[in-house]
């Protein structure tokens, strides 16, 4: 059994997606992980029988999945993100999209699993609640992949003997506001059609082309308000991780323009690392907040903004309406653990949309996925997968430069990688799988 699973972003998705791959090589299945970017040229030269794919909001991803289940293939969808805002729910749950060609969706919950299934009750799609995958890597099992405390600070200049305060931004949409450039706005509306987004908005009153300007705004107040508090606390220090979509030019400038000593900017690492030596974690409505309460981190939600409510989620944090507020809040939270009702609460809240999280989610994801192409008896036979449009030179470029341990967006010929971060630092080489493939076989039993 041939399998290919899609790495949609490696600092966010790479090691669950390599966890998962040798779960499925143990059960004698023969895996290749792609950067989503190449999905029609590897699916062309490593003819899977099954494909795994990050979702099906896009147009590109459901003519993919139309085209595998024509040629007999096993179409499965493992969610990047399985949890959605209250307003986006219906797209998780397929509204705009097909499901119809999905032999299984892993939902991360039995509310968004239930949700798939109701809508989709007419299809053969079989909706199934795995948990999120990448919170394996919060349990003790995955204890020794995460970077020890002590490295961590090495690598930033920290003292580790010091308190520590994270922010992970979420302000992907902020830099289309004002100057950006024309084709940039024109793709981000297209894709807000496309996955629905423009819809579910339209339905609570906001309209698409205020989306940015409210994310700008989010992004400025929440700036302000971080550095003053770093400013007024210079004992503690302070670590900026970027949200794996935005782009970290504004954080670069706000850092440079702020000269604090204790401030550090870590664009390129996992969050489990980053978590691991917060003592107060900083967030809006984030998937990080959660992360932490699985460590019983404190958190504070940067509330000062014009963020929609999402009540459920933000009642596991402290809330800062102003500067102040955050300061007070960071001065209070650094002597103050969070308190067992509170980590109540938070448990309560992650088994309900989340689901299980006792670090055997990529071990389950990998049964199921094997399990089902078991029952749908998915063979090639040595059958190309035709209706790919894709050329054979295409595809043994796509080997070659895998082969050569490029970037989907790095030339063959050229020797020397460009230098990537943020948003445009996303796609995986093969050292990359290789590397945290190593590592997990060293110090995980998976």
């Amino acid at each position: 059994m041939k399998t290919l699973l899609l790495c949609d972003q490696k600092w966010r998705d790479l090691p669950n997606l390599c966890a998962i791959k040798l779960g499925l090589e143990r059960l004698g299945g023969r895996v290749l992980i792609s950067a989503t970017k190449d999905a029609y040229a590897h699916a062309m030269a490593f003819n899977p029988d099954v494909v795994v794919l990050n979702h099906l909001h896009s147009e590109r991803y459901r003519m993919f999945s139309r085209i595998l289940k024509e040629n007999g293939r096993t179409v499965v969808v493992l969610p990047t993100e399985g949890t959605m805002r209250p307003e986006y729910e219906s797209i998780g749950a397929g509204e705009f999209s097909d499901y119809g060609d999905v032999d299984l969706f892993l939902a991360w919950g039995n509310k968004a699993a239930g949700e798939v299934g109701r809508r989709w009750n007419n299809s053969r799609t079989e909706a199934r609640a795995i948990g999120c995958t990448r919170f394996d890597f919060y349990h003790p099992r995955f204890e020794e992949v995460v970077t020890t405390r002590e490295a961590f600070c090495a690598k930033l200049r920290l003292d580790p003997s010091r308190s520590i305060v994270t922010w992970a931004t979420a302000y992907a949409y902020a830099d289309l506001n004002g100057t950006a450039a024309k084709a940039s706005i024109v793709q981000f509306e297209q894709e807000a059609v496309e996955i629905g987004i423009k819809e579910c908005l339209r339905r609570i009153g906001v309209d698409l082309v205020d989306l940015p300007a409210i994310f700008a705004e989010g992004r400025q107040v929440a700036a302000e308000a971080f550095f003053e508090a770093a400013k007024a606390l210079p004992q503690v220090q302070f670590v900026i991780k970027p949200h794996p979509r935005e782009e970290i030019g504004y954080y670069v400038g706000r850092l440079a323009d702020s000269s604090l000593p204790n401030v550090r900017f870590c664009p390129q690492d996992y969050i489990w690392n980053i978590l691991r030596v917060a003592d107060v974690h900083l967030h809006r409505q984030c998937t990080t907040a959660v992360e932490a309460w699985m460590w019983g981190r404190a958190t504070i939600e940067m509330g000062m903004d014009p963020a929609r409510a999402w009540p459920e989620r933000e009642a596991g944090s402290d809330i800062a309406e102003d500067r102040k507020s955050l300061i007070e809040l960071l001065r209070y939270r650094l002597a103050t653990p969070v308190d067992a009702k509170l980590q109540g609460y938070r448990w309560n809240y992650i088994h309900t949309w989340f689901g299980a999280a006792d670090g055997h989610r990529c071990e389950a994801a990998a049964k199921a996925i094997h399990q089902c192409a078991l029952e749908r008896q998915t063979r090639s036979a040595g059958r190309p997968i035709r209706g790919l449009g894709i050329s054979y030179r295409d595809a043994a470029h796509a080997v070659l430069r895998r082969w050569l341990n490029r970037a989907v967006t790095e030339s063959i010929i050229r020797r020397n990688r460009s230098g990537v971060s943020g948003a445009q630092d996303k796609w995986i080489r093969r050292s990359d799988i290789s590397d945290y493939e190593r590592m997990l076989r060293t110090k995980v039993l998976v």
